[in-house]
């Protein structure tokens, strides 16, 4: 990842993780009405979700300016069988 592309990622998750939108504003519902403990759960699932988000939103714009290899990324992830097995 070169330097420009981190300093965006980074920027954006951090304007995204404090400016309140409605999984923060549900958070803080859901913590006020329920507790911390219950909304433990929820948090996950935002904190999860989000990640998953930003990763492929992140993958996809690789995969379209072609810098990216597929067979090597699967190779590496386990998603293909490997010859040596």
């Amino acid at each position: 990842m070169e330097l420009t592309e981190l300093i965006s990622l980074s920027l954006f998750a951090t304007v995204a993780a404090f400016t309140p939108g409605p999984n923060n504003l549900l958070l803080a519902a859901s913590s006020a009405n329920f507790g911390l403990r219950a909304t433990w759960p929820h948090m996950a699932g935002v904190i999860i979700g989000f990640t998953l988000l930003v990763a492929i939103s992140a993958f996809s714009a690789k995969l379209r300016r072609g810098r990216c290899d597929l067979s090597k990324r699967f190779y590496f992830s386990g998603l293909t069988p490997r010859a040596s097995l």
